[in-house]
C-alpha cells in the first residue's frame, strides 16, 4: 500500500510532497483532492516540480472555508498492475464486489491526466478470483469481528475458506 497522508494547508503537503519525491527509488507522487472531481482532481507527478504545481492548483481553487478539514491527499507513486476492491457492507457483514481497474492516463503512452474512473472495466486481467479472494481476506473481513463471521453473506464466506 502506498504511504500517504492528507493535509489542509500547502506548506505541509509540500514537505511531504518533497520527502517521497526525494526518497531512494522513488517514482514521484501523487496528488489528489479529497472529494469527487469528475475525474479531474489527481495528477500523477514523476517529479517534485509537477507537484508543487498540482499542489498550487488545488489550494488556488479552493472555495473560502473549506481548510477545515483535509483537502489534499499526497501518496507515493507506485507502479504496477493496479485494481480496486469494493465491498458493500453494513453491520452483518461484507459483500465483496469484482475486482475492477478504475483508472487511466488520458492520452497514449501513459501521458496526460489521470482520468478517475472514465476508463473502468471489470473483471480485472491481472486480479482473477484467488487474488481477489487474498486481498479481501487481508482487508474487509478482518475488520468484522469474529462474532460476526457466521453472518458474512455467502459471496465472502465463499471467499473465507
Amino acid at each position: 500500500m502506498a504511504r500517504g497522508r492528507d493535509f489542509t494547508a500547502m506548506e505541509p503537503a509540500l514537505d511531504f510532497a518533497r520527502e517521497l519525491a526525494e526518497a531512494p527509488g522513488s517514482r514521484g507522487v501523487v496528488v489528489k483532492a479529497d472529494g469527487l472531481m469528475a475525474g479531474k482532481g489527481v495528477t500523477v507527478c514523476d517529479d517534485l516540480d509537477t507537484a508543487r504545481a498540482a499542489l498550487g492548483v488545488l489550494f488556488a481553487t479552493l472555495p473560502e472555508g473549506q481548510l477545515a478539514q483535509p483537502v489534499v491527499v499526497i501518496e507515493e507513486r507506485m507502479s504496477g498492475a493496479e485494481a480496486s476492491l469494493i465491498a458493500l457492507c453494513d453491520d452483518h457483514g461484507a459483500l465483496a464486489l469484482p475486482p475492477a481497474r478504475d483508472h487511466k492516463r488520458l492520452l497514449d503512452d501513459d501521458k496526460g491526466p489521470n482520468t478517475g474512473g472514465m476508463g473502468a472495466y471489470s473483471p480485472c486481467p491481472t486480479c482473477r478470483r484467488a487474488c481477489a479472494r487474498r486481498l479481501s481476506m487481508s482487508s474487509t473481513c478482518p475488520s468484522w469481528p469474529s462474532s460476526l463471521a457466521g453472518a458474512l453473506p455467502s459471496a465472502v464466506r465463499s471467499m473465507r475458506a
